[in-house]
């Protein structure tokens, strides 16, 4: 895995006490059954630390190969948490500690990325786990101890982008792709492997062998045509899925004859129009960097409360009502997003999971303000079940504004907020 390769040549020849490493959620347990594996090689402690957890975990691999996890008695976590700074105790424990070997952090990028806020204790959070890091950069250069930041988005604040290397985990190449099929298929030709494998081109290994399994479950694996057809709609069904790309939610009803057809894609592209990140892969267009691309809608709203006048982009179909201000990583001052949700519902859920700045939501039941869920955090723990979910009552309307923003308009439930 040249992720992990990477990784230890950073430790091995740079002595890096620090690496941001960036790697998509569904790859995360072949991460940390490989870099278990690879610690055990270089005979390295390998830990694990998840903000949801607040444990020091030892990765271990047994002699099947299988990933072993073991609560470890030495961290012992702050439990009083009414200061957010001793929710990443970790930090100063790992600087200081006798431990040697690797330690993967997750759940700090939210905290350390290039955001513009105006919640101050968000702000304040924030900059005390950058200084804790630098003095972690500074203080355990070789020491033998080495703090990988794990994350699906590791985007860094400037002030210390200089001082932590990034390794992004890049997609399997053709061949490798065609050796994993081999393995979960044997007895095709080495054609047949090819085309097989360019079907799902553009995917994870983990999205792969997730593909391979109800392949192997529906269709007839001696049948290399049935095989390339089941993956490909597989695909298809799980870009929908997983990185939320809504353009191709009517693709699985287009015969699969004209979705090999190249002109197709090229058509198929004139009519979704520019999409970052596109790339042509043989039967493939859409590849999962798209799902990390936040969306700018238009704005077409606004509301003047208490003398400050806020002007709020819409959204208001499917697609934009899922994708929200996800990814974004600032929101300028005095703007907003107006979720127009069609007609009343009742017990209306936001969550903040791939949301990267912290957020006011105000829930709104044709203009009366039913609840605010103020100065909620982002979440991007690796189990997005994991997230808190944030209800109201009722809600027609739903406005998200940078954390802090509902304190300074005096915003309270019963008020009534009326947008032009």
């Amino acid at each position: 895995m040249k992720l992990i390769n990477d990784i230890f040549k950073l430790i091995n020849i740079k002595k890096s006490p620090l690496i941001a490493v960036e790697s998509p959620l569904q790859e995360r347990s072949r991460f940390l059954k490989n870099i278990a594996k690879a610690s055990k090689i270089n005979n390295q402690k390998c830990y694990l630390w998840s903000l949801d957890d607040d444990a020091l975990i030892e990765l271990e691999i047994d002699a099947n190969q299988n990933l072993l996890k073991r609560t470890t008695e030495d961290y012992i976590p702050i439990t009083d948490k009414r200061q957010k700074e001793n929710y990443f105790n970790i930090l100063k424990y790992w600087r200081n500690c006798t431990h040697t070997g690797i330690i993967i952090v997750e759940g700090l990028f939210p905290w350390i990325a290039n955001t513009n806020h105006e919640a101050t204790e968000f702000f304040l959070v924030s900059e005390w786990i950058k200084a804790a890091l630098i003095n972690i950069n500074l203080d355990n250069r070789n020491t033998g101890k080495t703090m990988l930041l794990l994350g699906a988005n590791a985007e860094l604040s400037p002030e210390i982008a200089a001082e932590i290397p990034v390794i992004s985990q890049e997609l399997p190449t053709h061949s490798e792709i065609g050796d994993r099929i081999k393995f979960e298929i044997p007895g095709l030709s080495n054609d047949d492997y090819s085309r097989i494998a360019s079907a799902v081109m553009g995917l994870h290994i983990a999205d792969i062998n997730q593909c391979l399994a109800v392949t192997k479950s529906e269709v007839d694996i001696a049948n290399p045509q049935a095989v390339e057809k089941s993956l490909f709609e597989q695909k298809i069904e799980m870009l929908n899925r997983l990185y939320s790309i809504f353009t191709l939610n009517q693709m699985t009803q287009i015969p699969y004859k004209k979705l090999q057809n190249q002109q197709f894609w090229i058509k198929a592209f004139d009519i979704v129009g520019p999409i970052a990140t596109i790339a042509f892969l043989a039967m493939t267009v859409l590849i999962p960097a798209t799902s990390t691309r936040p969306q700018h809608l238009e704005v077409e709203a606004s509301t003047t409360i208490n003398g400050t006048t806020i002007n709020l982009e819409v959204a208001d179909t499917p697609q934009e009502l899922s994708r929200g201000l996800k990814f974004r990583r600032e929101l300028p001052q005095n703007r907003g997003m107006l979720f127009d949700l069609g007609k009343r519902h009742e017990n209306v859920p936001f969550w903040m999971h791939q949301v990267k700045i912290p957020l006011d939501i105000v829930y709104l039941d044709n203009g009366v303000i039913t609840h605010i869920a103020a100065n909620s955090l982002p979440c991007n723990t690796p189990n997005p079940e994991n997230c808190p979910i944030y209800k109201a009552p009722s809600a027609t309307h739903v406005i998200e504004l940078n954390a802090g923003k509902a304190t300074k308009l005096n915003l309270k439930v019963g008020d009534t907020v009326q947008i032009n």
